[in-house]
């Protein structure tokens, strides 16, 4: 299974359109975002990268960096992490952050969707 991620913007009328092709990437890599996005100030039920549910690039944007940031400060912690069937390591997980990141920045007011 995996997650699939991408940014829509509304073009009025109630509707919105997808303005990255979407990206998917496999959930066994959960535990690494549990890790990377637990900043110890949440206040959801939403962990992981779940967070970005709904929330615009702009806002998206200081958790993604904060993400980046542990996940590139401690690689040996999140390679322990890295799944034993080999579906999903620690560089395709960083990777996916970074493009998001990339997309945050460009389209701040785009809002990310993940299914």
């Amino acid at each position: 299974m995996s997650w699939k991620f991408n940014m829509v913007v509304d073009i009025g009328n109630g509707r919105t359109t997808e303005i990255f092709e979407s990206i998917n990437y496999t959930y066994n890599v959960s535990s690494m975002y549990y890790r990377a996005f637990d900043d110890g100030s949440i206040t959801t039920n939403v962990k992981g990268i779940r967070r970005l549910e709904k929330l615009s690039g702009g806002e998206a944007k200081p958790l993604l960096e904060n993400a980046i940031k542990d996940m590139k400060e401690k690689p040996d912690i999140y390679k322990i992490l890295n799944p034993e069937n080999k579906w999903g390591n620690y560089e395709g997980a960083l990777s996916i952050l970074e493009q998001l990141l990339k997309w945050a920045e460009y389209a701040p007011k785009a809002i990310f969707h993940i299914i």
